[in-house]
């Protein structure tokens, strides 16, 4: 059982919080807009990754590459959270391969579904609605990037950016995929 002061530690209370290794700010800085809004795209994904578990078992292999996404948003939240100039770990952040692999995954599935010529309201399926919601979430997650990235000057989170923007392209694609 968890102890209860290990989980609420009170430091929080004034409205501050920390960065890895960093000083305290207020949790208005875009830096915890930003964080925040990756923690929110996890979690999302992972009401997607129980609803394609639930109802379509046989989709593991979806169920799986959302895992793998989640454990990327992990190093995304946690390259946003490392003050710049400290040093990470040699494979602790989003690579080019990362990104290249999301880019192949979209070919892959975009050929696998036929694209909507028009607008699509989400809803068609219950785990592509919540794939749709997770690539909405993806979107304002960018856009707190960005916010962050140029009032900050941490275009050293440019590749994270990256990862973000085609994230959502696969998001959008495999909703289509899932409804069809």
């Amino acid at each position: 059982m968890s102890d209860f002061d290990g989980i609420t530690t009170r430091k929080g209370d004034d409205g501050e919080s920390g960065l890895l290794g960093g000083p305290r700010m207020k949790k208005s800085e875009p830096v915890f807009s930003a964080l925040g809004d990756v923690d929110e795209l996890s979690s999302v994904i992972g009401l997607a990754k129980a609803s394609i578990a639930q109802l379509y078992p046989a989709q593991q292999n979806v169920a799986d590459l959302l895992t793998s996404i989640q454990s990327d948003l992990v190093r995304v939240g946690t390259e946003i959270a490392v003050p710049r100039g400290m040093v990470q770990k040699k494979d602790g952040g989003i690579s080019a391969a990362d990104i290249d692999r999301l880019e192949t995954l979209e070919r892959r599935y975009l050929k696998e579904v036929e694209m909507p010529e028009s607008f699509v309201f989400p809803g068609a399926s219950v785990a592509g609605a919540w794939v749709d919601l997770a690539r909405a979430v993806c979107r304002r997650a960018e856009r707190a990037l960005v916010s962050y990235i140029s009032e900050r000057q941490v275009s050293h989170l440019g590749r994270c950016l990256v990862y973000l923007n085609r994230l959502s392209d696969l998001l959008y694609i495999l909703a289509r995929w899932l409804e069809q």
